[in-house]
């Protein structure tokens, strides 16, 4: 092997190394970000089973209130039962 192609040849293995470490830290990186998503979507999760507590429990309190509310009913009075 020539000197020419010896230096060629330590160069690929450089550029090779150094791309299998990229890949490695790429990978790396996205398993990271995939964790940080799963934990906001659990988050997310989370916050929306709260708002549908909290929703279930304003329609408790809503229809409570409508039941316990009584019609308001006007008692018409006649014109000739105002002048007595």
């Amino acid at each position: 092997m020539t000197d020419n192609e010896e230096s060629i040849r330590q160069v690929m293995d450089v550029l090779t190394a150094e791309k299998e470490e990229y890949v490695k830290n790429a990978k790396a990186r996205i398993a990271a970000l995939d964790i940080g998503f799963a934990e906001k979507e659990a988050s997310l999760e989370k916050i929306k089973k709260k708002l549908a507590d909290i929703k279930l429990q304003y329609e408790k309190i809503d229809s409570s209130r409508l039941e316990t509310e009584q019609p308001t009913v006007k008692k018409e009075e006649h014109p000739d039962q105002l002048s007595e």
